[in-house]
C-alpha cells in the first residue's frame, strides 16, 4: 500500500522525494514477497498508458526498470550462493505455474472453482457492487479518464497475476482469492457510490437501500448464529485442549 502510496503522490506532484519513498519501499518489497516484482510491471504498464502521454517524465521509467532489472540479479545470485544451483528454484516455479496431472486442469474447471470460492468468501453484496463497478468501467464513455485515475486496476491485475501465474497454489489453496480484497473493497464501495448516484428518485433508492440491508442480514444471520451453537462451543473447547497440550517450536 505505501508503494501505491508514493506512486500517486508522485503522479499528483511529481516530486523527487515519492520516487526516494517509492524505490524504499520496493527495497522492503522485495525482501518480502514474490508479488512485488509483478507490482513493478503493473505500475509501469499503468504509467505508460495512462500517464506518460500527458507527463513525458521519463524518471519513474527508468527508477522502475532498473529496480526491476538489480534486484532480480541480486535474488537469483542469492540463490546460487546458497544452493549452489538455480535448478531447484526453476523446478519449483515450473510446478507452480502449473497444476500437476492430477488435478486433470483445465481452463473452465479452473475460472469454475474460483468463481464458487468467491460467492463463499466474499458476501453477494460486495460481488453485486463490484459487479456494477466493472459494468461501468466497461461501458463508460469516460472510460480513458476513470482508468488512468483509478488506481484499483492495479491492484486487480495484481490479485490476478498472482493467481494465473501461481495456478497449482491458486487450485490449492482458497486463501489465494484475498488478494483480491483490496481491490473489492475499493470496487464495491464505488460500486455503491456509482449506484447511490444513478437512483435520483428517492423512492427507488429506498426501495434498493432495504433490499440491501435485507440480503446482507439473511448472509449474516446464519454466521452469527453458528458462533452461538453448540457445535461451535464444541469446536472452541478442542481447540484450547489442542492449544494446552501444544508446545511452541
Amino acid at each position: 500500500f505505501l508503494i501505491i502510496y508514493f506512486y500517486l503522490k508522485f503522479l499528483d506532484k511529481g516530486k523527487s522525494i515519492y520516487i526516494k519513498g517509492l524505490i524504499a519501499c520496493f527495497i522492503l518489497a522485495y525482501l518480502t514477497a514474490w508479488q512485488s516484482f509483478y507490482l513493478a510491471i503493473l505500475l509501469l504498464a499503468h504509467y505508460l498508458v495512462f500517464v506518460y502521454k500527458e507527463k513525458k517524465d521519463r524518471r519513474l521509467i527508468i527508477v522502475l526498470v532498473s529496480i526491476q532489472i538489480l534486484f532480480a540479479f541480486l535474488h537469483i545470485c542469492y540463490i546460487y550462493f546458497i544452493k549452489g544451483s538455480l535448478s531447484d528454484t526453476i523446478n519449483s516455479i515450473i510446478s507452480r505455474f502449473g497444476p500437476n496431472e492430477r488435478h486433470q486442469f483445465t481452463w473452465v474447471k479452473f475460472l469454475l472453482l474460483e468463481i464458487n470460492r468467491t460467492k463463499i468468501l466474499f458476501t453477494n453484496i460486495i460481488c453485486i457492487s463490484t459487479l456494477f463497478y466493472i459494468i461501468y468501467l466497461i461501458f463508460s464513455k469516460k472510460r480513458d479518464r476513470f482508468l488512468k485515475e483509478n488506481v484499483n486496476i492495479i491492484f486487480f491485475g495484481l490479485a490476478m497475476m498472482n493467481i494465473f501465474m501461481f495456478r497449482e497454489g491458486a487450485w490449492e489453496h482458497d486463501y489465494q482469492l484475498y488478494y483480491f480484497l483490496p481491490f473489492l473493497a475499493i470496487a464495491s464501495a464505488k460500486g455503491l457510490l456509482l449506484l447511490i448516484n444513478y437512483l435520483h428518485n428517492k423512492r427507488i433508492f429506498r426501495i434498493f437501500a432495504t433490499c440491501f440491508i435485507v440480503l446482507f442480514l439473511i448472509e449474516s444471520y446464519p454466521n452469527f448464529m453458528s458462533l452461538h451453537s453448540v457445535k461451535f462451543e464444541i469446536d472452541l473447547k478442542k481447540a484450547n485442549k489442542i492449544n494446552a497440550i501444544t508446545k511452541p517450536d
